[in-house]
């Protein structure tokens, strides 16, 4: 018997949460995204066409959609529902589409991408080491790989600051609901099954890549690394 998502986020997430998701964290979520493009765009090099895996309902692939506007971005996700929400709320643009499917085996060519990223999601894969080899399957020679994820070592104040991002707050200020608990869950119960950026690096480099580059944010709980092909 599967445990609890609740507790449990390592596996498949199911619909009433992925609703509560998308609504209440990725929704408060839009300039955290925006500063992980920036971090994305001022590294990546000639990129047309990108697949964003895990994309959940869709906001960073919209706003990689808007910043390569004559390129091509496909956002993939195991959850219907998240899906289904992505195309509904996301709005429509010629160079945007999402899809169902699994990171650990994905229905594109080798080499068929620029880059692939992956947000917020390898903590739930079962075997992360092998969806970061099946993204990079899919990247051409040159191209490239970046991991964003929960930090296990990421302190209260990142939490807290995180936290008070997300909506649904009952009336209260965001950041008095992060301190009220919000905060201490993420950290006991969400980014305990994330990754660091040193494994982050590890993942990449045991895929192959290259020009491996890898850090912590200090302000928010997460971990970032970038790889060439």
């Amino acid at each position: 018997m599967k445990s609890a998502f609740i507790s449990d986020v390592k596996q498949e997430m199911p619909p009433w949460i992925a609703r509560i998701y998308a609504a209440q964290i990725a929704d408060g979520s839009q300039v955290l995204y925006e500063r992980f493009i920036n971090e994305l765009m001022a590294r990546m090099k000639d990129v047309t066409n990108l697949i964003d895996v895990g994309c959940g309902p869709g906001h960073v692939a919209e706003l990689l959609a808007r910043k390569i506007p004559g390129g091509e971005v496909v956002g993939v996700d195991l959850s219907d529902v998240l899906i289904g929400i992505a195309k509904q709320k996301r709005e429509p643009l010629n160079n945007l589409q999402f899809k169902l499917g699994t990171a650990l085996d994905l229905k594109y060519p080798e080499g068929n991408f620029d880059a692939a990223i992956s947000v917020n999601s390898i903590k739930a894969w079962p075997d992360r080491q092998a969806g970061v080899k099946e993204m990079t399957r899919t990247v051409r020679l040159g191209g490239w790989v970046a991991l964003f994820e929960c930090d296990p070592d990421c302190s209260k104040e990142a939490a807290q600051n995180f936290c008070s991002t997300w909506l649904l707050n009952m009336g209260l200020p965001g950041h008095l609901t992060a301190r009220m608990g919000r905060a201490w869950y993420f950290r006991r119960f969400v980014a305990k099954d994330g990754a660091r950026h040193g494994e982050l690096r590890s993942f990449l480099e045991n895929a192959g890549l290259t020009e491996v580059e890898s850090f912590s944010y200090s302000d928010q709980p997460f971990a970032f690394a970038i790889g060439r092909k």
